[in-house]
């Protein structure tokens, strides 16, 4: 497997994550607004920011999915520019 493969893969899993993200928020809008809210605001909010922190909340990770995706992209760069 290529870097670019790896980084491929790695956003079709991400889009998973978040699929499933979704479908936990339907659950709870359900089921428990409430917790929905305080499941927004913590738990959701570490996982959106540890990949790629599509609803821009502040903090984040500190390496997150998006920044291991980017390295993994120039590095394939990189390697390619070497032959």
């Amino acid at each position: 497997m290529t870097k670019a493969e790896a980084a491929e893969r790695l956003w079709e899993i991400a889009e998973e994550i978040y699929d499933k993200l979704d479908e936990m928020e339907d659950i709870l809008k359900e089921v428990a607004p409430g917790e929905l809210e305080r499941a927004k605001l913590y738990w959701m909010a570490h996982i959106d920011g540890a990949l790629l922190s599509r609803q821009g909340w502040l903090g984040g990770s500190f390496i997150s999915l998006e920044d291991t995706l980017e390295a993994l992209e120039e590095g394939e760069f990189e390697e390619e520019e070497e032959f």
